[in-house]
């Protein structure tokens, strides 16, 4: 059984170390190890901020496991696009092909349809994140623009 529910300040540190252990097998993040706080405490700090303005909302799954799903939503950061969010999705790889990221996606889109501060999600995908990108196609997402070589890993651009 997968539970979604509101992110708070008790799930810091679990947020922070499904990060650290799911980061590297994420094809469509922006960020490295050497990005990241070491401390997972500090590192869930960072992410779940409660009001923080910037953040529309926060979920984690949970499943007999602990936290196995984290999904944000943050608002556009210019006032011309802050009726559109940006989606990030991480979900433990011991949870990937289980259910957590469909849920996770379930339940912001149904948050967010009575939400009218955001009118437009939107989410970056790598080109070769084929599980990613089939989870978005299968509930219903439309590709909108494809950007080649627009975000590369390890010693490439981003």
């Amino acid at each position: 059984m997968i539970l979604v529910r509101p992110a708070s300040t008790h799930d810091w540190h679990a947020i922070g170390n499904l990060v650290q252990e799911s980061i590297f097998e994420s094809k469509s993040t922006l960020y490295g190890f050497e990005d990241l706080p070491v401390d997972p405490l500090k590192l869930g700090q960072q992410l779940i901020r409660p009001g923080d303005v910037n953040i529309a909302v926060s979920l984690v799954a949970e499943t007999h496991l602990g936290v196995a799903g984290l999904c944000q939503v943050l608002y556009g950061e210019f006032a011309r696009c802050s009726h559109s969010g940006l989606l990030t999705i991480l979900v433990h790889p011991a949870g990937r092909n289980q259910g957590v990221g469909r849920e996770l996606l379930r339940d912001i889109e149904n948050r967010l349809m009575t939400d009218r501060s955001i009118h437009k999600i939107t989410i970056q995908i790598a080109e070769s994140d084929d599980g990613l990108m089939h989870l978005i196609k299968s509930e219903g997402w439309r590709l909108e623009r494809i950007c080649p070589n627009a975000l590369d890993l390890g010693r490439h651009r981003v």
